[in-house]
């Protein structure tokens, strides 16, 4: 079993799609609330949300850097 440190040598960056992929969501909401002419702000639940998880990944991926250098 694999230590949390090691995990941490190995987390992927490729999880930074996932940000992406919230803020595409919220962008799409925002253009289908006004498509469709209604008003719940959705997208800004997205939005915030996105912004959370970059902030969580990146705080993430300095610690690797800091750790794990040479990963």
């Amino acid at each position: 079993m694999h230590s949390p440190s090691a995990r941490l040598g190995h987390f992927p960056i490729t999880l930074f799609a996932s940000v992406m992929g919230l803020s595409g969501l919220a962008l799409a909401w925002k253009q289908a609330a006004r498509l469709l002419a209604f008003k719940p702000d959705i997208h800004l639940l997205f939005a915030v949300l996105a912004g959370l998880v970059f902030i969580v990944l990146a705080g993430v991926y300095l610690l690797k850097l800091l750790r794990h250098r040479a990963q």
